[in-house]
């Protein structure tokens, strides 16, 4: 334990980026307790924390160790003690306790760097052993590094910190040598280069004696000392960017100033994903699973297992998936469950006018979502409607469900329609013990009716959403009607679609809409992403999450997107596309062939129309183009595709990056926009 006097500081300064501070005391107080071994009965509190501790129980004239209770034996005391020939027992319980007064350094961790991780401070701890070995060029036997709450200025907290401090009583002045923020930086620097090019890296275990076993003791957490570890959060503490391969530190990118920013280490939506993960461990560790930590290059993996159930799990962070990296990926070994792509969303960092980045968001989201994940996103609300225990009004009512299960196609458990507005922490603990697919699936279908308007549901505080009758325009999609209203775009009458009906609900800067199709219902969530409706949008923000929340595992037409995302032509609806008319021509030679071959309807018309314009460049059919992506009607060397029905958005992107070029299906252009592409 140490005290710390904030008065006491000679010299402090900070890192802008990362929070990493250092203050100079000239007198800390540090006390070594010695209480015995761990015990299930007696506590004792120390430094603020109750720990389970035996402590010594001593003879009170003699000072010698009694061993056993109950009865006084002679050669528990020592031969001139007063008490060794008494029936009684005569005893006194004590800790051993030695206190040093000296110089120290106190290494301020960001919350980020230590929330959630228990290999974090060990593992820095040794690193800073290691550095310091490096500059003297030999063990550092006259400091000492002790792991400690140390005191935040204007006494607004304490936070996590390594103690950097003579061993010797007053301090010999060698610190001032590392109190300087550049000294500091190479001192990280070169624990940072041993540790990242150990070889012990390639060799599955912790950490290894060329590197930062031989201080594994620090703080006696031998098992916790991690390279893997200390290399991450160093180079997160040296500002270097991890996905560079070259990656050199340098002071040039610290920026350093003299007041403390005690944010670091106190706000909780800075550190929204640590706080995340702890929370939904403990959650899980409630459930009855068991965790094992395993420290990897992006932090911790974290497999799980339920007693009982044949499943494992497995919680990774930052996995790269199809050009996306969310926080979480939580995984099991049953490939009948999908997987949960996990991202813990700050509004200031997201949707916030400093920092805007819905539009990328929600496309990454989406590519997510047509590829099989289920994706949630999780606020600091969530972590603290969980934490209390406060539950969002049920999207679904009484009503609602009786409608929902009495239709076939959305039939389910009134639980999966629970489900549907729980918090994301609830959520993934009821899919860690019951990952019922069918049941949400089908369950998700149903939130057509949370937007009643006998009962306008919202995710919000109050139900305030608002049924506005809205007509369709010709070939206007349902995101697009959503973006007209949003955006305020007029419908003028001769375009509407006369055929369709839709129902438009907005609170804020939110739009739904829902269309029925033949046995379906689409459902198309659209939040105004421009920079006028961020400042007071963050309530609708919320809502657009929850909502993609509710309806991550939805098999119906079902959109998530922003103003932005949608084409800006959609609010002034697009002419109709015109569709092939059944011709009867007569092919012969290898058109014919195709024809043959051709499913009937568009692919058979498509091909009619070509041979009829005289195209000589037969297609073909059923191609397998970049990474296996199947093309209905082709030209391989030409590197032209016809989209006729829908293309995954993924699967456009890798065709475009390969250099295809694909060219929509409307007989109007068809052979004109061929043509452009070189296809004659």
């Amino acid at each position: 334990m140490a005290d710390i006097d904030p008065a006491a500081v000679l010299t402090q300064w900070a890192e802008h980026h990362t929070g990493l501070a250092l203050a100079h005391h000239r007198a800390v107080t540090i006390r070594w307790i010695n209480a015995g071994k761990a015990s299930q009965g007696a506590t004792l509190t120390m430094g603020g924390q109750e720990r389970a501790v035996k402590r010594f129980r001593v003879c009170e004239g003699c000072g010698k160790l009694d061993r056993e209770t109950g009865q006084n034996n002679p050669h528990e005391h020592r031969a001139w003690c007063a008490f060794r020939n008494t029936h009684e027992e005569q005893n006194r319980t004590i800790v051993l306790t030695h206190t040093l007064q000296t110089q120290g350094l106190v290494v301020y961790l960001p919350r980020h760097i230590t929330l959630a991780d228990d290999f974090a401070i060990p593992s820095l701890a040794a690193a800073v052993r290691l550095g310091l070995r490096e500059h003297l060029g030999g063990e550092p036997d006259h400091l000492d590094i002790a792991l400690v709450r140390a005191p935040l200025p204007n006494q607004q907290g304490t936070a996590d910190a390594l103690l950097i401090h003579d061993l010797v009583p007053g301090g010999t002045g060698y610190l001032s040598e590392w109190e300087t923020s550049k000294n500091l930086h190479r001192l990280l620097a070169t624990a940072w280069e041993v540790v990242a090019n150990c070889p012990c890296k390639d060799e599955e275990r912790l950490a290894c004696h060329r590197c930062l076993l031989p201080f594994a003791g620090v703080g006696r957490q031998v098992g916790r000392v991690s390279r893997a570890t200390a290399e991450r959060h160093l180079a997160t503490l040296l500002c270097l960017d991890g996905d560079e391969p070259d990656k050199v530190p340098d002071f040039r990118l610290w920026k350093t100033e003299s007041r403390i920013d005690t944010a670091h280490y106190l706000d909780r939506e800075s550190a929204l994903e640590h706080d995340f993960r702890k929370l939904l461990l403990d959650r899980f560790t409630t459930a009855g699973a068991t965790i094992k930590e395993t420290p990897k290059p992006t932090g911790n993996v974290a497999a799980i297992t339920l007693p009982g159930s044949p499943r494992r799990w497995t919680l990774s962070p930052q996995v790269h998936v199809l050009g996306t990296v969310p926080d979480f990926l939580l995984v099991t070994d049953d490939r009948n469950v999908p997987d949960v792509a996990i991202y813990t969303d700050g509004w200031q960092f997201h949707a916030s006018p400093t920092h805007n980045r819905l539009g990328d968001d929600a496309q990454k989201r989406t590519r997510l979502r047509e590829a099989g994940y289920v994706v949630l996103g999780v606020t600091y609300d969530d972590l603290a409607n969980a934490e209390s225990g406060k539950a969002l009004q049920p999207y679904l009512d009484d009503a609602a469900k009786a409608k929902a299960i009495g239709l076939p196609t959305t039939q389910s458990s009134p639980k999966a329609y629970d489900r549907l507005s729980a918090n994301p922490l609830d959520w993934l603990v009821e899919w860690l013990v019951e990952p019922d697919v069918n049941a949400l699936t089908t369950a998700s279908r149903a939130m057509m009716f949370a937007f009643s308007p006998a009962r306008p549901s919202s995710p919000m505080e109050e139900p305030k959403l608002r049924a506005i009758p809205q007509p369709v325009g010709v070939g206007e999609s349902l995101a697009g009607l959503v973006a007209r209203e949003l955006s305020g775009g007029q419908l003028p009458p001769s375009s509407v679609d006369r055929n369709r009906k839709a129902a438009l609900w907005r609170s804020g800067s939110l739009g739904v809409g829902i269309e029925q199709l033949q046995d379906t219902f689409e459902i198309a969530v659209v939040l105004d992403d421009r920079q006028a409706s961020l400042a007071d949008g963050r309530e609708s923000w919320q809502a657009w999450l929850r909502y993609a929340n509710a309806m991550a595992l939805r098999d119906w037409p079902t959109t998530i997107t922003t103003l932005s995302l949608v084409d800006a032509s959609l609010a002034t609806p697009k002419a109709p596309v015109e569709t092939f008319e059944d011709t009867v021509v007569e092919l012969d030679g290898a058109w014919a062939d195709l024809y043959d071959l051709a499913n009937e309807g568009a692919e058979q018309a498509v091909l009619t129309q070509l041979a009829s314009a005289g195209v000589g460049a037969v297609p073909v059919i059923g191609e397998e183009g970049p990474g296996g992506i199947m093309l209905d009607i082709s030209w391989p060397e030409a590197k032209v595709a016809v989209e006729i029905e829908p293309m995954e958005e993924a699967d456009r992107a890798d065709l475009l990056d390969a250099g295809w070029q694909i060219v929509p299906v409307d007989a109007s252009t068809l052979i004109t926009d061929l043509a452009a592409a070189g296809v004659k």
